[in-house]
């Protein structure tokens, strides 16, 4: 009697450990894609950290661009969502984020000489002069600019 409790007692034990085992097979299953979600998450929220902390003094503005900035040829020109950005110099890099369900936009420019931002809700002129980093950013169709940025081309 005694040797059939000791066998139904290990069969049990092995079932609650087969079980056991299946659940800390399943755990760390389902636990891989929680990893690169959350990596995916942390590298969003850095780099839009990254982006909204840019910080500087504000750019010049001017009603038109100036000539001597403008020069002979036309502006380089790019449209970004609903808004154009035209340049005399250099490079941009972009990016959109999400605020509240809204969407806004940042761009970096790394020696724009003069700058004009055409939105929905009009133009606007910066002249941030002859290599200088320049970001503006877009919150609202109205365009912000500041000197300053790490975009380097």
């Amino acid at each position: 009697m005694a040797a059939a409790w000791n066998l139904r007692r290990r069969a049990r034990l092995q079932d609650s450990l087969h079980t056991l085992g299946m659940a800390g097979v399943l755990a760390i299953a389902a636990s891989v894609p929680l990893v690169d979600i959350y990596r995916t998450w942390a590298g969003m929220r850095a780099e839009k950290a990254a982006w909204d902390g840019i910080t500087g003094p504000a750019c010049p503005t001017a009603e038109a661009p100036s000539p001597k900035l403008v020069g002979r040829r036309p502006l380089k020109d790019f449209t970004y969502g609903d808004v154009t950005f035209e340049r005399r110099h250099g490079h941009a890099s972009c990016a959109g984020f999400r605020d509240d369900g809204e969407v806004y936009r940042i761009c970096q420019f790394n020696a724009p000489s003069v700058l004009r931002v055409t939105t929905p809700k009009g133009t606007v002129v910066f002249e941030p002069g002859p290599v200088r980093p320049t970001t503006v950013t877009i919150r609202d169709g109205v365009a912000t600019c500041v000197l300053g940025g790490w975009f380097r081309s």
